[in-house]
């Protein structure tokens, strides 16, 4: 079974198809021989979790998808277990890299058992694992401490116990871009093999954890303590307007329209996880030559330099066809293109897997007809309980917002110059009275950590960069080192206003771990900013000035801004750069909203 859950198993490998392939007998068997490895409490959870996913697979290469949603349903339900609590943000990452795609996998099976509601259930709980945690656990803890201070302390206890199993001391890891030495912290690393007496102690503080946690779920309010949140609860994120969850997986893939109480399916036949994969390749390489520096390039660099922009409009037609052109003709007037002088439809979009990495947004056809900014104002959510959480804070405000920070970074060493940080922080300073600034350098990370909690708004520009392949150390640049990710990854006890992150790649998240929304966006979030403007890829420092521009104008009301127009605010900033710069998608489209 352990081999098995480790992809080494000739079952496991033959299940696809090829030569060798099991007589049906067996693989029956590896079925059952996996789904009970799956329930060894005292098992360690990662072959727990890895046995469960293999039966999964094979279940429904067998076509038994009842079988195949209980799989990937114990799988989804072992990822807490798996990136333990206890466990740098990193070693967490790492550990739930080993599962790519699980939820949609899930959702995938659920949607052809014909249970849409279960398919979003089970992509809310196998997302977005380390953001909700951050979210959500704190809280409950925190709500069961005031309540009942003795079992929250025997579950702590018994958690701690249950994480200082596994991991073992390492090395530093290397030390931040331009910042001092990390600290040495704790790495988490698969178990080779365990002890008899290990094996005996993991079982009975397994078993422990369950009984307390069973214990707290009998008091009155607490019943669905650490649990993901039921269909009836997420779908509260579609009463203000359409949520539009697009799975993606190799068995099928579809758009879950979340709204009104209930949850409709789009099936998306012209969208596959094969060609996603390879169309947002060339999209990202398109970016890069669109947007890298040029000197005075020969004509064969021009040509393949014109080659790849090509990729651009064709990603935007692409992502029409495939995606946004099916949901919002199933919307119907619901999304229609609004009459004249009419403010457009609101509408969410949550992608998942790697289409987080591409604009659909901005998507549209290449005959120049009208494509998603003409008929929605669109937003983005990394989760429905994400959207759901920020509706909570408070919205609308009685009087207007007067007062800011403002981050700003005109010269960083070895770095472009940004001269468009002048020219934004005039923008703020003209729509709001009372600005701090910091900028050069009296812009250090701690100055900017600081500075955040009680400001309701902060306008950041500087350079930012995220690390596709490790998106926790996503950052900005400023002085004297740079302000991570990881470095805003904890809840905040105050909610802010709105957040603009007038650098490149700040929505962004990675091609490894891309369902986990690690961004500098969401990390805004998760530090109190109920609206975040970011962006997808590298900006243009001197339109961004312009951009901003547009943007404060629809956002100032008598006397200061209302945050709450963040959304439209946006769309109509970005309608005015496109008009300006039609065939120039690179430059307007890379900005969105996340947020109510």
């Amino acid at each position: 079974a352990a081999g098995a859950a480790s992809g080494g198993s000739a079952s496991a490998g033959s299940a696809s198809g090829g030569s060798g392939e099991l007589p049906p007998v067996d693989l029956a068997e590896a079925i059952d021989v996996l789904r009970e490895a799956a329930a060894i409490e005292a098992a360690p959870s990662l072959l727990r979790a890895g046995a469960a996913r293999t039966y999964a697979g094979l279940a429904a290469e067998v076509g038994d998808l009842p079988a195949a949603l209980e799989g990937y349903t114990t799988a989804i339900e072992l990822l807490d277990l798996v990136a333990w609590h206890g466990m740098d943000l990193d070693d967490q990452g790492r550990l739930l890299g080993q599962f790519p795609g699980l939820a949609g996998d899930a959702a995938a099976v659920a949607i052809a058992l014909d249970r849409p509601e279960r398919a979003v259930e089970l992509l809310e709980y196998g997302r977005g694992v380390l953001l909700t945690r951050a979210h959500d656990a704190g809280a409950d803890l925190a709500a069961l401490r005031a309540r009942a201070p003795r079992l929250a302390e025997r579950l702590a206890a018994t958690q701690a116990a249950l994480d200082r199993l596994d991991p073992v001391t390492g090395p530093a890891g290397p030390a931040p871009l331009g910042g001092p030495a990390a600290p040495v912290r704790p790495v988490a690393v698969p178990p080779v093999a365990e002890t008899a007496a290990g094996s005996e102690r993991r079982h009975e503080l397994a078993v422990q954890r369950r009984e307390v946690l069973a214990e707290i779920r009998r008091l009155p309010g607490f019943e669905r303590f650490l649990r993901p949140p039921p269909f009836a609860d997420l779908a509260r994120a579609g009463e203000e307007g359409p949520v539009v969850l697009v799975n993606v997986a190799a068995r099928r893939c579809d758009a879950l329209v979340v709204t009104g109480g209930r949850v409709t399916t789009v099936p998306l036949p012209e969208l596959s996880l094969g060609e996603l994969h390879l169309r947002a390749a060339y999209f990202l390489i398109g970016l890069a030559e669109a947007t890298a520096p040029v000197g005075d390039p020969g004509p064969e660099a021009q040509r393949h330099r014109a080659a790849f922009r090509r990729r651009i409009p064709e990603t935007f037609d692409w992502l029409w066809r495939v995606v946004a052109a099916p949901v919002l003709d199933a919307l119907g007037p619901a999304a229609a293109p609004p009459a004249d002088g009419a403010a457009p439809a609101r509408l969410w979009w949550c992608p998942t897997g790697v289409l987080t990495l591409l604009p659909v947004h901005a998507a549209a056809p290449l005959d120049g007809g009208a494509g998603v900014l003409d008929r929605v104002v669109s937003s983005y959510t990394a989760s429905l309980r994400s959207l759901v959480r920020a509706r909570q804070g408070p919205a609308a405000r009685s009087a207007p917002v007067t007062s800011a920070l403002f981050v700003g970074m005109p010269r960083t060493p070895g770095l472009t110059d940004l001269p468009g940080a002048a020219g934004e922080q005039a923008v703020v300073r003209r729509h709001l009275s009372d600005v701090t600034s910091l900028t050069g350098p009296a812009a250090t990370p701690s100055a900017v950590l600081g500075a955040l909690p009680g400001t309701p708004v902060v306008h950041l520009c500087c350079h930012g960069t995220q690390d596709l392949a490790a998106p926790a150390r996503g950052r900005l640049a400023l002085a004297g080192g740079p302000l991570h990710v990881r470095d805003l990854w904890r809840p905040a006890g105050t909610t802010a206003a709105l957040a603009v992150l007038s650098a490149c790649d700040t929505a962004r998240g990675g091609a490894a771990l891309p369902d986990e929304a690690l961004t500098l966006g969401t990390a805004f979030q998760l530090a109190g900013f109920r609206h975040v403007i970011g962006a997808l890829w590298a900006i243009s420092d001197e339109l961004t000035v312009q951009l901003c521009d547009d943007l404060y104008g629809v956002l100032a009301v008598p006397g200061g801004v209302d945050p709450e127009r963040a959304a439209s605010a946006l769309h109509h900033a970005v309608r005015q750069v496109r008009a300006a710069l039609p065939g120039l998608p690179e430059l307007w489209a890379a900005y969105a909203h996340f947020g109510p």
